[in-house]
């Protein structure tokens, strides 16, 4: 969070002030102190036989993917929002151990692009983009708006490369260093239409834009899987991480010619 923010600065300095007070008092500064007080509510114990481990963001998902499954060998594709710096990761699991091959980086995140989405079309971030998801397929696939709107997204919003990594235009966003997820006048301005609030009754260019997001999403997620199969030859592979939309994209990569 330092980082960040001493990259993008003097900008972003009202989020600053606003989240350093809960990163400091829960978030790191005293996360240890935090989960050995909520242990020792629930039995005694003694810290000094208790070791606390905190692994990488990805490297979790990876592990959550790998361990529980049947293969002894496998490719890992993990998706979320932003795990220390990581948003994305292909990893190779064999064995008992994983091997981070391979990483895309913040502010670059098919997770924050969903979640952008997810607060302009008015349902809350972190929390909501299983509604966004479930209001892409009352877009209409063949409407022209909805082909538009797909165009605009490419064209503007993203870059889309070959092996799944992408590039996203931060004058269109605010979540680095700002109190909301996009820049709402540009967006306005890009689609046609206001933020909707969450207690505006849903029109059709609310579906037609989830359903164009998450084509695109479902685009990446695939070229993003394909890139795994390809580079590491693996036959199996286990996707981990932020689920919502990746729900249907993994449902079209298991079913392609490629799985």
């Amino acid at each position: 969070m330092l980082e960040t923010y001493y990259k993008f600065s003097p900008k972003g300095f009202l989020s600053f002030a606003k989240a350093m007070p809960v990163w400091l008092n829960e978030k790191n500064v005293f996360f240890k102190k935090i989960i050995r007080e909520g242990l020792r509510e629930i039995e005694p114990y003694s810290i000094r036989n208790l070791k606390l481990l905190f692994p990488e963001h990805h490297l979790s998902h990876s592990a959550s993917a790998y361990y529980p499954s049947p293969f002894k060998e496998s490719a890992i594709l993990t998706i979320d929002g932003v795990g220390e710096w990581s948003t994305a990761s292909i990893s190779h699991g064999k064995g008992s151990s994983i091997k981070v091959l391979k990483e895309l980086n913040f502010p670059h995140s098919v997770g924050l692009l969903y979640s952008a989405f997810t607060y302009f079309l008015g349902f809350m971030v972190n929390s909501g983009e299983y509604k966004l998801m479930g209001l892409a397929p009352y877009g209409n696939p063949e409407a022209k708006e909805t082909l538009n709107f797909e165009r605009l997204i490419k064209e503007n919003l993203i870059k889309i490369f070959d092996d799944g990594s992408i590039w996203l235009d931060q004058s269109y966003f605010n979540y680095a260093t700002g109190l909301r997820m996009v820049k709402d006048d540009k967006w306005k301005a890009l689609f046609g239409f206001d933020r909707r609030d969450s207690e505006d009754e849903l029109q059709q260019h609310h579906c037609n834009l989830a359903l164009a997001i998450q084509r695109v999403t479902e685009e990446i997620v695939l070229k993003m899987a394909l890139e795994a199969k390809k580079t590491y030859r693996f036959q199996e592979s286990l996707h981990g991480g932020w689920s919502s939309p990746q729900l249907c994209s993994q449902w079209k990569a298991s079913g392609s010619r490629y799985f």
